[in-house]
Parts: C-alpha cells; sequence; structure tokens
C-alpha cells in the first residue's frame, strides 16, 4: 500500500474545503439575516425582488412595475420598525436583566458580552445601512 500519502492529502483537501465551505457560509447567512434585521432596505428589496423574479418568472416590464411597490412597502415596514426599535430594545434590556440573577457570575459575563456585541452588531449596521 505505497499510495496512501495522495489518498491521505486528497482527503485533508476534501475536509479542509468543507470545513471552510461551512464557516464561509455560516458567516454569510449571519451577515445577511443581520442587515435584514438591521433595516437595509435594498438588500432586503434585493432579496425579495429576486425571490419573486425566481418564483414567478417575472418579465422586465413587471420587474420594473414591481419595484416601486416593493420599496413602498419595504419604506412603510422601516417606519415601523423605527417605531417599534426603542419597545424591542427595552424588552431586550428586561430579558437580560430577568436572566442575570438566574446564571452563575460566569454565565452572567458570557450573557453580557453577547448583549453587548450583538447592541455593537447592530449598531454597526444601522450605521451602514445610513450612509
Amino acid at each position: 500500500m505505497k499510495n496512501w500519502k495522495p489518498l491521505l492529502a486528497a482527503c485533508v483537501i476534501f475536509l479542509s474545503g468543507a470545513v471552510l465551505g461551512v464557516a464561509g457560509t455560516r458567516l454569510y447567512v449571519q451577515r445577511a439575516v443581520l442587515r435584514a434585521v438591521a433595516g437595509d432596505m435594498a438588500h432586503v428589496e434585493g432579496l425579495i425582488m429576486g425571490r419573486l423574479d425566481d418564483k414567478l418568472d417575472l418579465s422586465d416590464e413587471q420587474r420594473r412595475e414591481l419595484r416601486p411597490i416593493l420599496a413602498r412597502a419595504l419604506g412603510e415596514l422601516s417606519a415601523i420598525r423605527q417605531e417599534s426599535r426603542p419597545k424591542a430594545d427595552a424588552a431586550i434590556d428586561r430579558a437580560v436583566a430577568d436572566m442575570m440573577p438566574r446564571l452563575s457570575p460566569e454565565q452572567g459575563e458570557a450573557l453580557s458580552a453577547m448583549a453587548k456585541r450583538f447592541r455593537a452588531s447592530r449598531a454597526a449596521l444601522d450605521g451602514a445601512t445610513r450612509e
């Protein structure tokens, strides 16, 4: 069995590609979801129009007619999101505060760090979507 080294190398390369593919996909999906949640309307509009076009096989004329309708609806949803944002933030803050007494000190620190990262990523996305 002299050919084990090329076989091992092929397996390592394959597994490396699989690991990198999974990690890359996870990162892409995570960022896409955060962008949608943060209200990046151009991103959301592109996703929805792509989905509509894919599922409904839209003509060029239909895409031109539907785009302003979708943009208007997304604008309305953005306004609703901005109005409800303080209430959502307060609910998250209350939940974190209610969880803290039930956690160990280490878990509490980890939860605080998670909440801080969530706020920072949302703030960064808010800034990016308003530019």
